[in-house]
């Protein structure tokens, strides 16, 4: 049996339950436009190193307009979970 598996799995769930802690800690502690500003930040940085090794084709138009509408919904989503986290 691999450990590869649960190995990825305990790594995932400490990067989202610490994400969400300092997430929450940090909107408390300098707000919420900051905290979700750096987020992003983080984000957008990590998918840009990370689009080049995948070596996928560019999508269409229409994947572009879903892509946008799904990264608006999850702003407005982690926002919230942020300004629950910071009471």
């Amino acid at each position: 049996m691999s450990l590869g598996g649960p190995a990825f799995a305990v790594l995932s769930a400490a990067t989202w339950g610490s994400g969400d802690f300092f997430s929450g800690l940090a909107s408390r502690l300098g707000g919420l436009r900051p905290a979700l500003v750096l987020s992003q930040l983080f984000g957008f940085l990590f998918a840009l190193t990370l689009v080049p090794l995948a070596n996928e084709p560019l999508p269409a138009a229409e994947g572009f307009a879903w892509a946008a509408a799904g990264g608006i919904a999850g702003l407005v989503g982690v926002g919230c979970l942020y300004l629950a986290l910071s009471a």
